[in-house]
């Protein structure tokens, strides 16, 4: 037991030497500030998909305010109503192409982070950066137009768990457990996936799972958290005005890029803990 406790130990002083070294809020800084300049691009092509579903704007508010505050949400609503109001079909054209080439920005700088981490050399040409990032950003959206698909359709059987008066409430609090366990599964693989095809050299699921499942508690504690700060005692339009929106907005941003790369670190460390206990047991 007193071993376990000083390889955690270890492992936690390890953890931060390393959040030291790569300058994790100058590293945050940076993926915030392209994340910011990504995030309508990002929200407009996401609703262009999305409303070529049977989605409207309100099933995908509903889902949306599981993952985002609320003062976001706000920010982003007009945008969204806009979109499915007036279908903005001529966005599928070369509108659509240049919102994923301005959204890909924010993929590279995930890139960047996750290379530096690792202190891996980008040995990747232009071009292929360019393709992964779009392809990124496109899995990135299709994966949460299925699950904002998958989550209206839970309205369908919700309804009609209804009908079983026998056992609604039963049924209604297992099916909502479902749901919110999915979405929990779907940020997982999201993280998953990014923190495997980002680096320069690709790394195995296994390897990537410990910091996915940090990255993803930490965005809804932060979220949720950041939100009932903002709603209880941040005023920002008090200091700020019409600008408060944004803001909250590149505070939010920053402190899930803090997350984020958090989730990188951990994987990291983790996986060199291991590797110096396998050399140490092969040289014993």
């Amino acid at each position: 037991m007193i071993k376990n406790l000083k390889n955690k130990i270890n492992l936690l002083m390890s953890l931060i030497e390393k959040v030291k070294k790569d300058d994790v809020f100058a590293l945050a800084s940076q993926l915030a500030y392209y994340l910011m300049l990504s995030f309508f691009p990002f929200i407009l092509f996401l609703m262009t998909l999305a409303g070529l579903s049977s989605l409207s704007s309100s099933d995908v508010l509903n889902q949306l305010s599981v993952m985002l505050p609320k003062s976001i949400l706000d920010l982003t609503q007009s945008t969204i109503q806009e979109v499915f109001d007036n279908e903005y079909t001529g966005l599928l054209g070369i509108s659509i192409l240049l919102m994923v080439w301005t959204s890909s920005s924010a993929f590279k700088a995930i890139i960047n982070s996750v290379n530096k981490a690792y202190d891996f050399k980008e040995n990747r040409s232009f071009i292929k950066l360019s393709i992964i990032s779009i392809a990124g950003i496109l899995a990135l959206a299709l994966t949460m137009i299925l699950s904002l698909i998958i989550l209206v359709f839970g309205n369908v059987i919700s309804e009609y768990i209804e009908k079983f008066h026998s056992v609604y409430r039963v049924m209604l609090a297992l099916w909502g457990i479902f749901r919110y366990t999915f979405i929990f599964i779907i940020m997982i693989i999201i993280f998953v996936g990014i923190y495997i095809f980002a680096p320069a050299q690709k790394l195995i699921w296994i390897e990537v799972i410990p910091g996915s499942i940090f990255s993803t508690i930490g965005w809804i504690i932060v979220s949720l958290g950041f939100s009932f700060y903002v709603d209880n005692f941040g005023n920002y339009s008090r200091f700020y005005g019409s600008l408060g929106a944004v803001f909250i907005l590149m505070t939010w941003l920053f402190l899930i890029s803090i997350i984020f790369i958090l989730g990188i670190e951990i994987n990291f460390v983790i996986n060199q803990n291991k590797n110096k206990n396998k050399t140490h047991v092969i040289k014993s």
